[in-house]
C-alpha cells in the first residue's frame, strides 16, 4: 500500500469460490484517481505448472470484488 499514489496491492489469495487451491492464486490491484473520486481496479492471477507460476488474469475475481464493493457503497449497479 502506497498512500502518496492511491496505490494498493492485496496479497494472494489462494482460495477460489471457497475452495483452498495449491495451484491457483490472485490478487487484486487498486489505483486511485489524484482527487481520490474514482479508482482503477486490475487482477492478477498465476496458476502452478511444473514448479513455474504461469501468469494470467482472473475477471471473475475481478467481478467479484467490484460487486463487494459496490455493495459496501449501497450500489447494485454500474
Amino acid at each position: 500500500m502506497d498512500k502518496q499514489s492511491g496505490y494498493i496491492r492485496t496479497g494472494w489469495i489462494y482460495t477460489i469460490g471457497g475452495v483452498t487451491r495449491q495451484y491457483y492464486r490472485g490478487r487484486i490491484h487498486v489505483k486511485f484517481s489524484a482527487n481520490r473520486r474514482s479508482l482503477d481496479m486490475k487482477t492478477e492471477a498465476q496458476y502452478l505448472e511444473m514448479g513455474n507460476w504461469i501468469p494470467g488474469y482472473d475477471s471473475l475475481l475481478l467481478e467479484d470484488a467490484y460487486s463487494e464493493i459496490l455493495g459496501k457503497l449501497g450500489r447494485t449497479s454500474r
